[in-house]
């Protein structure tokens, strides 16, 4: 149930870097948001090794993967166009990383009558009260707690027009944060198959703007590297074509398709076994 996540359109479209595990832990809490139901903006989602696996990191990885994620995430800010200008948001209000001795530590302590009053006091003193149902049965999968930042919540909660859903089980394996964008911007476009964006744009969207100058290494480093991965981890082919005027590429224009042996093997699971 919680494989889908939600974003407004404009934060489609907005400028910021993050890094692979840190795209993935957005991800994995965003899809967690209910979707048509009112949300408090101080509840906090808890990230699990599961989760991770299940976009494709290597279990024996999986904690090292999450605890970098968690690293700078809290100094992230996503730049979002408005009407009157350029808004710039952090994406999380806070962020922790679980420590496994601690956990271990709480599943041998807790409760006990010399320690209850005290322990209870400090997780409220920290808002972590809500952590104490989920930590204290723990099997030791529970990773990280993530809670929004408040002034990002209008474009990741209670959407009505103008979103963009994305299935978490259709980026298995994506290794590249570029890939992860592009991914996002096509199924904005999932009903036409086809997009057109300005490379100024493009630069913009990926917060590269001082990289990649020659349009070559653009190509190479950023394009190509997203829909080579895209082609082989997805359901969807992909074709990009890059747009000139005069000796000076302005646009890029992309074109994607569901895979005809996915999309009929969805339509009728038997079939491969029959033949």
């Amino acid at each position: 149930k919680n494989d889908l996540a939600v974003m407004d359109n404009s934060l489609i479209r907005a400028s910021y870097k993050l890094t692979t595990n840190e795209m993935r832990l957005i991800l994995v809490a965003l899809a967690q948001i209910p979707k048509d139901e009112p949300v408090d903006p101080k509840t906090a989602y808890y990230v699990t090794k599961e989760d991770f696996v299940k976009l494709g990191v290597k279990p024996n990885n999986v904690a090292r993967e999450i605890r970098d994620a968690c690293g700078d995430l809290l100094s992230r800010v996503v730049f979002i166009d408005t009407p009157i200008g350029e808004l710039g948001v952090h994406w999380v209000h806070s962020i922790m990383h679980f420590k496994s001795e601690a956990l271990e530590k709480l599943k041998k302590d807790y409760p006990t009558a010399k320690n209850d009053e005290e322990f209870i006091n400090k997780l409220r003193m920290h808002n972590l009260l809500d952590s104490l149902p989920l930590i204290a049965k723990s099997d030791d999968n529970i990773i990280a707690r993530i809670v929004f930042h408040e002034d990002i919540m209008p474009y990741i909660s209670q959407l009505k027009k103008q979103f963009t859903k994305l299935n978490l089980a259709e980026i298995f394996g994506f290794g590249s944060f570029y890939s992860f964008r592009f991914y996002l911007m096509m199924m904005q476009f999932q009903g036409t198959g086809y997009f057109r964006i300005s490379i100024s744009d493009l630069r913009k969207i990926f917060h590269i703007q001082d990289k990649y100058e020659a349009t070559k290494d653009l190509k190479v480093r950023v394009i190509d590297t997203a829909i080579d991965e895209i082609n082989e981890k997805s359901p969807y082919d992909v074709k990009y074509d890059l747009v000139k005027k005069g000796r000076t590429y302005t646009h890029l224009e992309l074109r994607f398709k569901e895979k005809k042996a996915e999309k009929e093997q969805l339509k009728c699971p038997k079939t491969m076994d029959m033949f």
